[in-house]
This record gives structure tokens, C-alpha cells and sequence, in this order.
């Protein structure tokens, strides 16, 4: 992967991490972390959610696709991870992102 990509993807993925943190509040998001997907030759950045005593781990791809989750899911955070996904594919697709792109403060969790 040559640096023009990887600098992308981290970007595309901080926007969805930002929007994560602004949207879905009902959730302690734990960590935040990049990982290099050799089956595709690119970055996925894996969160992990609490709330209470368990925890859930989502891996969302820089395309919007959740690439993995945990083995149990628990389907109200995956609804809110969806939600936010189609929201900012909705923003991409209408020059959102391009003409307001969010302020993002310096990786939180680096």
C-alpha cells in the first residue's frame, strides 16, 4: 500500500470514528484501533464498545462496510453503527463531507 492510500483510508476511517463518538452516546467507546487487512491491502480500524459488563468489538473498513464484529452482536449497537454508516455514505455521495468536513481532533486513542 503506497502512503497517498494509507493517508486516505486513515481519514476516511477518523471521519467515521468522529461521527461514532458524536451519534452513538448510549455506548463507552473503549478503544479505537488500526489494522492492516492483507486480504484487501488496507487499513480497518476496530472499536470496542461497552456498556455495562460486556463488551463488543465492530471492524469497520474505509468503504463503510463492517468487516467484523463479535461473535455475539448486540443488535442495538449494530443498528446505530449502521445508522451512522449510511449517514455518512448519504454525505459522501451529496458532497457532505468534501464541503463540511468535520473538525477531528488528533487520534484520541494513539
Amino acid at each position: 500500500m503506497d502512503d497517498l492510500r494509507e493517508k486516505a483510508q486513515r481519514k476516511t476511517l477518523n471521519w467515521i470514528q468522529h461521527s461514532i463518538e458524536q451519534h452513538i452516546t448510549n455506548w463507552d467507546l473503549l478503544e479505537a484501533e488500526d489494522v492492516f487487512y492483507e486480504e484487501t491491502d488496507s487499513i480497518v480500524r476496530s472499536f470496542t464498545f461497552s456498556r455495562g459488563q460486556r463488551e463488543y468489538i465492530v471492524i469497520i473498513d474505509p468503504r463503510f462496510h463492517i468487516a467484523g464484529t463479535s461473535q455475539k452482536a448486540d443488535t442495538n449497537l449494530m443498528t446505530q453503527v449502521y445508522n451512522v454508516l449510511n449517514g455518512l455514505m448519504w454525505q459522501c455521495m451529496n458532497g457532505g463531507l468534501a464541503v463540511n468536513a468535520p473538525k477531528i481532533k488528533k487520534d484520541r486513542f494513539r
